[in-house]
């Protein structure tokens, strides 16, 4: 192999009838460098570099400890091709460093759900006050895991939590608050599991006890469990039902999106007929709205809780599928996206159907 000296350390030569330039160095260990180029400008670039770095005081690399030089090794290792460690770390910093504090940013985001006058708005402020001792750079997506964890919740509920957080850091993100949520490095696996076990409805009997019970304490507001237990309809939405929503000729209920849970015009319609007998008996009237989850809890605990809470629901739910066997038919009614969530959450207490008509003929005191 012919080398023919181009300047200090390099040497022009040729490797399998390719024009290569070698670089050939002495480190201060008397070990023998060589790097073969291209060309004479990356020689000379990589040649400038090396004694650079050969010259660099590297005693603070004593006080490492053994897991930060592993972590350095680490990372030298997965980095990504023609990037240096340094310009990683400055692309993570252009990601997560911003100027927008997380608690301003907190409160705009509250007042938007407040304007939407979302129904359970409690429970969103409350969650969402959660994060208000974080920064945007300290609420990475472990932190908010752990976070949910140490709240010692349901599954259902934890997942709630983190839904509402994550739309509130996807919106920081389209704001450009943020350059990225910390949600887009969630998998599947690190959130909570919920259970898939079927609900529990009440009974035709528990069901006949308390309406009876409920007609004679607070007949004020029965036609609101009426509605539920019969007709599929949100209690939430129901309580916001005044006599203008209801055709009783053509047996619709008009759910404005003032009313809905989902911000959506709807047209309940082709509900079992029983409900009718219901709200013909117990129409909407002033003291419906009044029906808060405070009040529902004093009936529930004067019903001794024979239903649980959304149990009037679950009831609809499984009474409808198991007389008609058809999910698309109950889930219109229920405004479920996926009609395959009823067989999933009610298929193991279907009833017969003979059953379930019981149900629908549960009719009002004379």
């Amino acid at each position: 192999m012919k080398t023919k000296k181009t300047e200090k350390n390099i040497c022009e030569t040729f490797v399998r009838g390719q024009k290569k330039y070698l670089v050939s160095i002495t480190t201060p260990q008397k070990k023998r460098i060589k790097r073969y180029f291209d060309t004479l400008t990356l020689a000379r670039e990589w040649l400038v570099n090396y004694k650079k770095s050969i010259t660099i005081d590297i005693s603070d690399f004593a006080q490492l400890s053994h897991n930060q030089i592993a972590d350095i090794r680490m990372a030298l290792n997965r980095l990504p091709t023609g990037y240096t460690l340094t310009q990683c770390v400055e692309l993570v910093e252009k990601k997560y460093i911003t100027s927008a504090q997380l608690k301003d940013k907190l409160q705009e985001f509250i007042s938007i759900k407040e304007n939407a006058q979302i129904a359970d708005i409690g429970h969103v402020k409350s969650r969402l006050n959660k994060l208000i001792n974080l920064t945007y750079e300290t609420a990475t997506s472990s932190k908010l895991i752990d976070m949910v964890h140490s709240y010692n919740l349901a599954p259902k509920t934890q997942i709630h939590y983190l839904n509402l957080w994550k739309e509130f850091f996807s919106w920081s993100a389209t704001r450009g608050y943020i350059k990225e949520s910390p949600f887009t490095y969630l998998h599947d696996s690190d959130l909570p599991k919920s259970s898939s076990s079927s609900h529990k409805s009440p009974t035709i009997e528990t069901t006949k006890k308390f309406f009876s019970l409920v007609e004679t304490k607070y007949p004020q507001y029965v036609g609101i469990f009426a509605l539920v237990a019969f007709g599929g309809i949100r209690i939430t939405e129901a309580t916001r039902l005044n006599i203008s929503n209801i055709d009783f000729e053509e047996r619709e209920i008009i759910i404005t999106k003032s009313i809905s849970k989902t911000k959506r015009n709807w047209l309940q319609a082709n509900m079992p007929d029983n409900v009718w007998e219901w709200i013909k008996k117990y129409p909407p009237n002033e003291n419906w709205i009044k029906c808060d989850k405070n009040v529902r809890m004093k009936i529930y605990a004067y019903t001794q809780r024979i239903i649980a809470h959304n149990g009037l629901r679950h009831a609809f739910a499984t009474y409808h599928l198991s007389m008609h066997r058809d999910s698309p038919k109950t889930s219109i009614l229920m405004r479920h996206r996926n009609p395959d969530m009823l067989w999933q959450n009610y298929l193991e207490d279907l009833v017969s159907r003979k059953k379930a008509q019981e149900y629908f003929n549960i009719l009002p005191s004379d």
